[in-house]
């Protein structure tokens, strides 16, 4: 009786992989700028969008640009590399990890 269970399960994700298209943003974090573009002039189109088409240099140039913002640090200056104390932006926060003010306090 379980296999009939899973079934539809099995079924319906065979579905989805096989219709549903990957974002443009997945493709562009993969490097497959051209792809990018063409999934988010698709997008656009059916949204309704008349404006000039997304070409892969432009979508090249915002991911490259995002990639750096994000850039993780050197192993040598990684977080386990030094204890909170000595870290910089510890010492600015005024204490231990956290994401910087989203509990509310300042």
């Amino acid at each position: 009786m379980t296999g009939w269970a899973t079934l539809p399960c099995a079924v319906g994700g065979a579905l989805v992989w096989a219709f549903v298209p990957e974002s443009a943003r997945f493709l562009a974090l993969r490097g497959r700028y051209g792809e990018a573009a063409k999934a988010a002039n698709r997008l656009a189109d059916g949204m309704g969008y008349r404006g000039p088409a997304m070409e892969a240099d432009e979508v090249r140039y915002h991911f490259e640009k995002e990639a750096l913002a994000f850039k993780p640090p050197p192993p040598e200056a990684s977080a386990d590399a030094q204890p909170d104390a000595e870290r910089p932006a510890a010492r600015e926060r005024g204490g231990r990890g956290g994401s910087g003010g989203v509990s509310g306090r300042s």
